[in-house]
C-alpha cells in the first residue's frame, strides 16, 4: 500500500497513538509512549529496548500477538521484540490502497482480508480486495496455490524490488539460483511490466 501525505497523516499517527493509549493497561503504556512516529526506527527501537522483557510482552499481547506458548518465549532476542511492535504499531497508521485509491485505516480489531508477511499492515477490505482474496481462496482450493501464501503490500514489494537496488560491485561474479514468488499484481502493473519487457 501507498503511504499518505504527510500533514494528514502527523494528526491521524496522533489519533492512532492516542487512542491506543488510552485503551493500555499500565505496563503497555510505559512501552507504547516510548515511540514516537517522528523519530527514526533507530531511535523507536533503542527507546523500546530500555524496557524489560515483561513490559515489551505485555505491550506485545495488547497490540494482539502471541509471545509465549507453553511458557516458552516465541521471539529469539529483544531487538525483534521491539521491532514487530514498532511494525505493529505503524501498521495502524493510514494508508492509501493502491487498488481502489482509497484512504484507510485498519484499526487493532480488524481482520484484513491480506496482512503484509514482513509490515504487518492489513490490505484494504476494498470490492478489489476482496475480488483477489476470492481468486486467491478458489486458486488454493483447486491445488495450484499452496496454502499458506504470503502476501506483500505494495510498500513491502517496493522495498523488496531488487532491480531498484544498485548493482554490487560483485554482482557480476556471483552464481545465484532464482525464486519464483507468486503474488498477486493487477492487470495494469502485468501490462507495464510487459511493456518493459518490450522496450528492453
Amino acid at each position: 500500500m501507498a503511504s499518505v501525505d504527510k500533514s494528514a497523516s502527523d494528526d491521524s499517527k496522533k489519533v492512532v497513538l492516542g487512542s491506543l493509549l488510552s485503551n493500555a493497561d499500565p505496563a503497555s503504556k510505559k512501552v507504547l509512549s516510548s515511540y514516537n512516529f517522528t523519530a527514526s526506527y533507530k531511535v523507536n527501537l533503542d527507546k523500546m529496548k530500555a524496557h524489560n522483557a515483561t513490559l515489551l510482552e505485555s505491550c506485545a499481547s495488547y497490540l494482539g500477538f502471541k509471545v509465549r506458548e507453553n511458557d516458552k518465549k516465541l521471539y529469539r532476542n529483544q531487538k525483534i521484540l521491539c521491532d514487530r511492535l514498532i511494525l505493529k504499531i505503524e501498521s495502524l497508521f493510514d494508508m492509501k490502497c493502491n487498488d481502489c485509491n482509497e484512504i484507510y485505516r485498519n484499526e487493532l480489531t480488524d481482520k484484513p482480508l491480506f496482512r503484509c508477511q514482513l509490515c504487518l499492515q492489513g490490505s484494504h477490505n476494498c470490492s478489489e480486495m476482496a475480488k483477489k482474496a476470492d481468486a486467491l481462496k478458489e486458486l488454493q482450493e483447486k491445488g495450484l496455490i499452496p496454502p499458506g501464501t504470503a502476501w506483500l503490500c505494495h510498500e513491502g514489494l517496493k522495498k523488496n524490488d531488487l532491480t531498484l537496488l544498485p548493482p554490487s560491485k560483485t554482482e557480476k561474479d556471483r552464481q545465484t539460483d532464482s525464486v519464483t514468488v507468486l503474488l498477486p499484481i493487477d492487470e495494469e502493473e502485468r501490462e507495464n511490466a510487459e511493456e518493459e519487457e518490450e522496450r528492453e
